[in-house]
């Protein structure tokens, strides 16, 4: 493993030298470290040749020489010498200190190793103070020591060259790590070569894997570092010092630790020795349930499998293992990862089993504690269905298994349940652990689509389909026919597959980037479980045929033509290049579940009727391709339209008054107050009001109020109506409620007979009216309430009644044992009629408990009751006098025109005992004159009897 500068200049020199070699029993072993080598040439000629160096005599040569003599005796050395006198020996350990300083000395440093892959055997030679020529090639060769022995013939000697750089480098690749090799080194020039001593080796012991143990286990060896070569005598020596690399190795723990029952129902456990390990390992095994207390039972094991004999069922195991080599010095490895072992009663082979519909499966079982026969077991599929007994197969004492044919979904479920049994005569015993049958329909739906940019396609299935702990791994493959869609073959070995990357979610989805838009794209979805790859049934998508354009865009709404037509307008997309139809959404008020639909073939306008025009429209526009494959695009963003005025207000608001009546100054405010107009009515907004105020000479004059729903002004004797005009961004209202003021309509004619109130509930009254017999029927009815428990004016309110009811319900919350006040005032159409007043109280069981017309209900009853009877009696006496008086001064005709020519006496002389009915009217002054102004007139029934 080294050269000699002493031979490198015999060699230059046209001199070919052949270092013999021992046997291969007393071959250097290279150790796991670095080493030395020394050379010695006892031919002074040999030396002389070589012009560039020659070594001189030592002045203390006889006495180094001997105390090298003496310490190779006791070192750890080997030696070899040619016939020219040049020797070489290999040294391992340290250096005597007397020839360490010695000057004329060459250095050189040389280490064998295993690389840290176990692939590569390195050596590697490190000359110091050496002007090593570039004319010389170095390499290296090994030979199998099994194989030393044969013939040069039918042996081959792997040879591997060496590179040149700061330092020497050998290699030698594909090695049996624990096989014995020879190696040597040559140094080959024009003029010859020269061969190192043989050395031995086995790779396994020079590896410098890393070692994961604590330093504190680790056995090391230091030395110092130096570098020396020294001339004793004729004999050349190089010595190199280093630090000493472990020997002791400690492995990875093993893996893949799984169990399985044999077929005398034993759980045999086996495992993986740990990857890149080229020892021969031995292992301990250490296995415990926990209960009552971890309990460790240790197993040693040359194999890499253990039989584990009387487990005990239902009990959970903790396994581990551990490792070290075999042969050699070791370290024990970590524990590998815990294995559970649950043993139970019954175990099913596979417990899982993914198929798809229509295939057949095999399931086995394996009873840990029962023998088997053919007629004590039964197989059950969903708990109620009984497999006949010709699927059954035992295949021994303690297992059997069960075939299931043409397997289907239970309809229900994408799962069945698989139950082995115990049969007892007319009884299965069934234990809780059961095998599941996962059924894939391989017939997925996948749907693709391209995007608007026509630049991707997105394609999508229902992941729920594939189980997630059992299929993980699905992949949707694809590749793209060059022609149209007509031959679906997964397996066609002149075309790229592909794998897309999925997006997995709710929906499994992937994109594909790039595609032919015109080309068919043949893909499918596949799996592996268990070693099994399920493939689904492949489709083909043409993108062209599947483009989902970009929504359209810039949509407007208008309202046009005076409000009655609604234009709604956009841009159609850039791409796709082909014909669009565009469907049209939209709704009033923003309300999205009354969209109303319309269509439009390649245009970008619609323009629809309206019935409304004063609500706010919103809609939206998509499109789709138009007679032809395609998907709809995505809505575009709502739009609205704006709410602008299409004429003046229809109408005024509909008012009324509240008077407020000063005893002291004796004047009189009135707050006119009024109602919002719909929209309907405004057409459609309103900007303001402004009243417009009429006097009794016809003047009219106008007062802007703004936008409000109250205003309050004094009452003046020039004011005697009002109307409240409302106007918008067109103009004002042309029909408008005229309202007279006065300041006392209780002296006003009587038009109401009664007033009643009943309770509906809380948030209604019903009041209810008679009208006395009118000439003229009022208009309108204004119903007032409040509560006079609150005085505030603003808790006065009211409403209007149409003049065709006689009842109506006010809304308000009414509550209980408050007395509320309640009006009625009739209107017509110049004037107020007198209004009519009760007032009520609501009990607790929401009844009325008092609705009167006045407030002092004790004095008013008995005052009403003896004026009737006062009437009465007046009546009588009256009745009697004026009888008398009439009869006794009988008209005289010549004094009242209407008794001239009547005879009396001729009419009650026809008609005794008879009484007649008839009129007598009385219109005679005091001196018997005709009345020619202030008629009395006096009627009443006269009973006629004979004079």
């Amino acid at each position: 493993m080294m050269l000699l500068h002493l031979v490198t200049a015999a060699l230059c020199l046209g001199v070919s030298v052949s270092v013999s070699a021992p046997g291969p029993e007393k071959a250097f072993e290279i150790p796991p470290w670095n080493f030395k080598m020394f050379c010695t040439l006892q031919k002074q000629g040999a030396i002389e040749k070589h012009r560039s160096w020659q070594p001189r005599e030592h002045r203390n040569s006889s006495s180094l020489h001997s105390s090298l003599s003496e310490h190779m005796r006791n070192a750890n050395i080997s030696c070899s010498k040619d016939q020219d006198g040049f020797g070489c020996c290999l040294w391992k350990e340290h250096w005597p200190v007397q020839l360490i300083n010695e000057e004329n000395s060459i250095r050189m440093d040389i280490r064998c190793w295993a690389h840290e892959d176990l692939t590569l055997f390195i050596c590697t030679l490190n000359p110091q103070d050496w002007k090593m020529h570039t004319f010389a090639k170095y390499r290296m060769k090994h030979r199998d020591l099994l194989y030393f022995d044969q013939k040069e013939s039918n042996v081959s000697t792997c040879v591997s060259n060496c590179l040149q750089q700061h330092v020497i480098k050998c290699t030698i690749s594909a090695l049996d790590l624990n096989r014995k090799y020879l190696i040597w080194i040559e140094l080959i020039t024009g003029s010859g070569s020269l061969q190192s001593p043989m050395m031995l080796v086995t790779p396994i012991n020079v590896a410098s894997r890393p070692l994961h143990i604590p330093r504190i286990y680790r056995r090391e060896v230091w030395w110092n570092q130096y570098f020396q070569y020294t001339a004793v005598g004729h004999l050349i020596i190089l010595f190199l010092g280093s630090r000493r690399l472990s020997s002791k190795v400690k492995v990875n723990p093993p893996i893949n630790l799984r169990t399985e029952m044999t077929v005398e129902g034993i759980f045999n456990l086996s495992w993986s020795s740990p990857s890149s390990e080229p020892y021969l390992l031995q292992y301990e095994v250490k296995y415990s349930t926990g209960i009552p207390e971890r309990v460790w039972k240790i197993k040693d094991v040359w194999q890499n499998s253990l039989m584990l004999h009387n487990l005990e069922s239902d009990l959970s195991y903790l396994i581990v293992i551990r490792c070290k080599r075999r042969d050699g010095p070791g370290f024990w490895s970590d524990w590998s990862e815990p294995l559970h072992v649950n043993v139970q009663e019954i175990t099913y082979y596979p417990s899982q089993v993914l198929t798809t519909i229509g295939s057949d499966v095999t399931v086995r079982c394996v009873f840990y504690n029962q023998t088997l026969t053919n007629y004590n077991v039964v197989w059950w599929l969903n708990m109620n269905e009984k497999i006949p007994e010709d699927h059954y197969s035992l295949i021994n004492n303690h297992e059997t298994s069960v075939t299931l044919f043409n397997v289907t979904s239970n309809g229900q479920s994408q799962f069945n349940i698989l139950q082995c049994c115990l049969q007892n005569e007319e009884r299965s015993i069934c234990n809780f652990r059961y095998a599941e049958i996962v059924i894939l329909d391989t017939k997925i739906n996948i749907s693709c689509e391209t995007d608007g940019a026509l630049e991707r396609m997105i394609c999508r299935w229902h992941s729920s389909l594939w189980k997630p702990e059992a299929a993980s791994n699905y992949k949707l493959k694809y590749y793209i026919e060059e022609f149209w869609c007509d031959n679906l073959e997964i397996e066609n070995n002149s075309v790229d597959i592909q794998d897309c990357r999925v997006l997995r979610n709710e929906f499994g989805q992937c994109h594909i980037k790039p595609i032919n838009l015109t080309f068919g794209h043949i893909m499918w979805m596949e799996f592996q479980f268990r070693e099994t790859t399920f493939k689904s049934a492949p489709i083909c998508v043409i993108p062209m045929e599947v483009v989902k354009p970009l929504a359209p865009s810039n949509v407007e709404a208008e309202i046009i033509l005076n409000g009655r037509y609604l234009n709604i307008s956009w841009e159609k997309p850039f791409l796709p290049p082909y014909a669009h139809l565009f469907e049209i959404q939209y709704s009033e008020d923003g309300i999205k579940s009354n969209w109303k639909t319309l269509f439009s073939v390649n245009e970008t306008f619609v323009i629809t009727e309206v019935a409304d025009p004063c609500v706010i429209y919103i809609a939206r526009v998509r499109c789709m391709r138009f007679e032809g494959p395609g998907y709809k695009s995505e809505w575009s963003s709502l739009i609205n339209t704006n709410v602008t005025d299409v004429q003046a207000p229809t109408m005024g608001p509909d008012c009324w008054r509240f008077i407020d009546n000063d005893p002291l100054t004796k004047k009189s405010i009135i707050t006119l107050v009024w109602k919002p107009l719909t929209k309907r009515e405004a057409m459609c907004t309103v900007k303001g009001f402004t009243l417009k105020y009429q006097s009794k000479e016809n003047i009219t004059w106008l007062e802007h109020v703004g936008d409000v729903t109250s205003y309050s002004f004094p009452l003046t004797n020039e004011i005697k109506s009002v109307s409240v005009i409302a106007f918008n961004s067109i103009g004002s209202s042309e029909r408008n409620f005229k309202l007279i003021l006065s300041k006392d309509s209780s002296k006003a004619e009587p038009v109401l007979e009664s007033l009643h109130a009943s309770v509906i509930n809380s948030s209604c009254v019903l009041l209810s009216w008679r009208v006395l017999p009118l000439n003229c029927q009022p208009t309108s009815f204004v119903i007032e309430w409040k509560s006079l428990a609150n005085k505030h004016a603003e808790d006065l309110k009211w409403t209007r009644a149409s003049e065709n009811t006689t009842s109506d319900c006010i809304h308000d919350h009414f509550y209980l044992s408050v007395e509320y006040q309640l009006t009625v005032y009739p209107i017509f159409s110049e004037t107020e009629g007198q209004p009519y007043r009760i007032y009520m109280t609501i009990n607790n069981e929401g009844e009325v408990t008092r609705a009167n017309n006045t407030g002092m209900q004790n004095i008013i009853l008995p005052l009403v009751f003896l004026s009737s009877v006062l009437l009465i009696g007046t009546f009588l006496i009256s009745k009697q006098r004026i009888r008398s008086l009439v009869w006794r001064d009988v008209p005289n005709p010549n004094k009242c025109s209407w008794a001239q020519g009547i005879n009396f006496k001729k009419s009650a002389s026809g008609n005794t005992g008879e009484t007649v009915g008839r009129k007598l009217v009385v219109c005679c002054n005091i001196d018997g004159t005709s009345l020619d102004l202030h008629k009395l007139e006096y009627q009443w029934d006269i009973p006629q009897y004979a004079f």
